[in-house]
């Protein structure tokens, strides 16, 4: 007598086959969602792939990324003749010091927006002080470059720390400064934060703008969609900051320029509250700004600009 029960292998392939189609299924809602590669065009995770395989649609390469339970992928732009392209999960996160994006014409590199992506933050959730006076002033030269490889930025947000791996990987932002004597003729403190799992920052699409203002810059305002990462002094003290690093936001998120508020710093003075608590010259406790501009006058700090922050999903 034959059995009616279907063979082990047919089991097998059967649900092999529901998984892949829910993985593709899921996959395609994070395409469909408009989900953007992570940075800039024409360029690749610069970590190793975990395979390199043809694939016929952006949401059949994230099916890939999420059944390896990657934490991301690099996709080429344009099919062959076959109406195929290269797909390649990685787990590699660009935006850390150590892992960057490299340069590869014709691909995109994209997050698989597992976690973080239906994020709904509403406040900063980490952050930490910054006391500006114990810098080595042989450390932090005054001129250096915006991505500078011995990290010599005085104050950087995301400067690498062993007691910290999300420092390492730029997730923080500038939120505040302070001057413990109220005057604003110098800089004593500053404050970073980050805001959910999945903000990032760039650390190689930054741009380096001098603090002080002149007649002809009466702002000193960081480029669209850039926030203040970092500092730079010429000296130990930093009395006067001399530079400031902008750096762009990746991850989808963007700046509210409609959305903004202005601080003069010299006007309010320093800090009046606990660590824990709000700064006279800082960003609102429970919502999502970051620092756009940062300047003064001389020797005394008059501008502080700060907007709201979102996150395209």
């Amino acid at each position: 007598m034959s059995s009616t029960l279907p063979s082990v292998s047919l089991v097998f392939r059967t649900l092999l086959a529901m998984l892949l189609l829910q993985t593709n299924c899921l996959a395609q809602m994070v395409i469909a969602r408009g989900y953007q590669p992570f940075g800039v065009p024409d360029s690749v995770a610069s970590g190793p792939v975990l395979e390199t395989v043809l694939v016929r649609s952006s949401g059949e390469c994230a099916s890939r990324a999420l059944l390896y339970n990657s934490l991301g992928f690099n996709l080429q732009r344009t099919a062959d003749a076959s109406g195929q392209r290269s797909c390649q999960p990685t787990n590699t996160v660009p935006g850390c010091h150590s892992v960057n994006l490299e340069q590869r014409t014709g691909w995109d590199y994209y997050l698989t927006g597992r976690s973080g992506q239906n994020e709904a933050v509403t406040a900063r959730t980490d952050g930490y002080t910054i006391n500006t006076y114990v810098s080595d002033w042989s450390s932090y030269p005054a001129l250096l470059a915006t991505d500078d490889p011995h990290r010599r930025w005085g104050v950087d947000c995301n400067r690498p720390a062993t007691q910290s791996p999300d420092r390492e990987c730029s997730r923080y932002i500038l939120t505040g400064i302070d001057d413990g004597d109220y005057r604003f003729d110098d800089l004593d403190y500053a404050r970073c934060f980050t805001y959910g799992t999945e903000l990032r920052v760039s650390e190689q699409l930054a741009t380096k703008l001098p603090v002080e203002i002149t007649p002809d810059q009466p702002a000193q305002e960081c480029p669209p969609n850039h926030v203040v990462t970092a500092l730079s002094d010429d000296n130990s003290y930093f009395g006067n900051v001399d530079w400031m690093k902008c750096a762009l936001l990746l991850a989808n998120w963007r700046v509210n320029y409609d959305d903004c508020m202005f601080t003069d710093p010299s006007t309010i003075g320093g800090s009046t509250t606990a660590w824990g608590g709000s700064w006279n010259t800082g960003t609102p406790q429970d919502l999502v700004y970051g620092v756009v501009g940062l300047w003064r006058t001389g020797y005394i700090y008059t501008g502080f600009k700060q907007c709201r922050l979102y996150r395209v999903a």
